[in-house]
């Protein structure tokens, strides 16, 4: 049977539970715990809606100078 590793504070005395890494569970209340970013370039993100962003932009600076 493994042991399971146990994490130590500078004086030697284990951590917490409540302050051990948990493994990236549901944090921000589970909101986040099914979001899977697509892998791809900040470029590649944002070229397919790159013309409506620039229309929108245009229409701020027009609109509020």
């Amino acid at each position: 049977m493994k042991r399971t590793p146990v994490l130590i504070d500078v004086n030697g005395v284990p951590l917490r539970e409540s302050l051990s890494y948990n493994g990236g569970g549901a944090g921000f209340g589970g909101q986040m715990a099914e979001w899977l970013p697509p892998a791809q370039s900040a470029d590649a993100a944002l070229l397919p809606a790159l013309r409506l962003g620039n229309a929108r932009a245009d229409d701020l600076v027009r609109n509020n100078g």
